[in-house]
């Protein structure tokens, strides 16, 4: 409400070339309904509580390796030595205020099932309990260190001799 009162007084003090324009933004700011107090009300508020699903971490250790393996397209094995890593190397940030830290097993969970199927980052804040910024900002993190620490796991040299066949395969089959 001040901001606005401020900010008609300004318009009030200007010199504008057609004083239809300021008329014009001065009724679009006396013009607001008492709907402006609630808006600024409305950043007081507590947060509320969204219901997610609890605990799917427990769900997911219950996994056989087969449903895990069709759940997250990778062996739980392989899941298990980058959440070793991401706990060895540090990768999710620690802090000791606001929510509860997401721990380095549910930030690695939280990106495979990302990058493993098409969920939004809603419904995996849904699913594992997490603000969709948190979310959003975990699976970031994690896949920035997957991508620098590629270069140690992804090798090529197998593919090379065959890359020759592939496109040599590709040219004929695009030339009927």
């Amino acid at each position: 409400m001040e901001m606005k009162n401020i900010l008609i007084s300004e318009l009030q003090n200007k010199n504008y070339d057609s004083d239809d324009d300021a008329e014009v933004i001065r009724k679009m700011f006396e013009s607001s309904t008492s709907s402006d107090t609630d808006s600024s009300n409305e950043y007081d508020k507590p947060r509320r509580k969204l219901h997610r699903i609890k605990d799917y971490l427990h769900t997911i250790k219950e996994y056989d390796e087969i449903e895990f393996k069709q759940h997250f397209r990778i062996k739980s094995l392989t899941c298990n030595y980058i959440i070793d890593k991401v706990k060895e190397d540090n990768v999710i940030p620690t802090h000791t205020f606001s929510r509860k830290k997401i721990s380095a097993e549910k930030a690695v969970y939280m990106t495979i099932w990302y990058l493993a199927n098409l969920n939004t980052f809603r419904e995996i804040s849904d699913k594992f309990d997490v603000t969709q910024s948190a979310a959003h900002r975990t699976i970031l993190t994690v896949v920035d260190y997957l991508v620098s620490k590629s270069l140690y796991y992804i090798h090529m040299k197998k593919i090379k001799g065959k890359l020759k066949v592939i496109l040599k395969n590709y040219k004929e089959l695009m030339e009927f």
